[in-house]
């Protein structure tokens, strides 16, 4: 588990995806691509493909955690419906009940921070990005990795003018610095958001 910023630390799961811990009064996992041997009251899910859900059903039984997604994704998460792409994950997902929905602009605190769910459908169409506008940071899941570098879209429910749209609006949002994913490692660009990057693809 590396630190990242003061209380969020990051991990990579087999697959490649990161998942970020916040470390807070309230203890948070964003995605849930790998097991944490420390405490999750809250499991918010940025979208419900294989390698953001690998690990949700083994975390929530061990934690008794809540788990939050968008209204769109809890069927495929709940049934692994061809949406999650289950059959390219290398272990065997389970199931998992949601116990609350997320939609735009609602706000999540955990104690020093308080994240804002902005809807960013293109991805999947219950993508969402996770924003804490004080600190700046910007958890954007695999709708955007940086500059001109985006997620797909031509997976199940994925949609290029949509994602399109909501790279658009991340761009928006008041910056400050840019963490991304390269090689491996993390390098701050001077960009003006801090910007949590899943999976290993390059910004540039």
């Amino acid at each position: 588990m590396r630190k990242i910023t003061d209380r969020i630390f990051c991990l990579q799961s087999e697959s490649g995806a990161l998942t970020y811990y916040i470390d807070d009064k309230v203890k948070v996992l964003i995605d849930a691509g790998t097991l944490i041997n420390k405490h999750v009251d809250l499991i918010i899910l940025t979208h419900c493909h294989f390698d953001h859900i690998m690990y949700l059903h083994e975390l929530k039984q061990r934690y008794g955690c809540k788990v939050l997604c968008h209204a769109n994704e809890r069927e495929a998460v709940e049934t692994l419906s061809e949406k999650t792409l289950s059959w390219l994950s290398p272990k065997k997902i389970l199931p998992c009940n949601i116990d609350a929905t997320l939609k735009d602009g609602d706000r999540l605190s955990t104690g020093k921070f308080m994240l804002e769910i902005i809807e960013v459908p293109g991805h999947t169409d219950g993508s969402i990005a996770i924003f804490e506008p004080k600190q700046k940071i910007l958890f954007s899941g695999d709708t955007w990795f940086g500059n001109n570098s985006v997620g797909r879209a031509d997976l199940p429910s994925g949609n290029q003018e949509e994602l399109l749209r909501s790279v658009g609006r991340l761009k928006k949002l008041s910056w400050q610095n840019h963490i991304c994913r390269v090689k491996d490692k993390h390098r701050i660009l001077a960009f003006s958001c801090r910007v949590f990057c899943h999976e290993s693809q390059k910004c540039s």
